[in-house]
């Protein structure tokens, strides 16, 4: 099996500091700083599309495969997401169709 990433040797960073690219001075307290920001980062998720912090709604449905297609190559070909694609066209669709 050929992996991206190999684990190295595990490295005391305490007796083996090790100094960044950026100049940083890594030892043990400064790895375990940086893992807790990395991991942060990674469980933030995408932005909220309404600005605040938070969670934006989600809606699922199923299209047929060929509509799919579709979308897809519409969005590909305006340098868009499928996602984008359908937000803006049910905004249309619920300003057209507004009482």
């Amino acid at each position: 099996m050929n992996r991206k990433y190999r684990m190295g040797p595990y490295v005391d960073l305490d007796k083996s500091p090790v100094t960044l690219p950026s100049g940083l001075i890594l030892d043990e307290a400064a790895a375990q700083k940086l893992a807790r920001e990395t991991l942060r980062e990674l469980r933030r998720g995408r932005p909220s599309l309404h600005g605040d912090a938070g969670v934006s709604p989600e809606v699922r449905f199923r299209l047929e495969p060929q509509v799919k297609a579709e979308l897809d190559s519409f969005a590909r070909g305006r340098g868009v997401t499928p996602s984008q694609v359908m937000r803006d066209a049910l905004r249309q669709y619920l300003d057209l169709h507004a009482s």
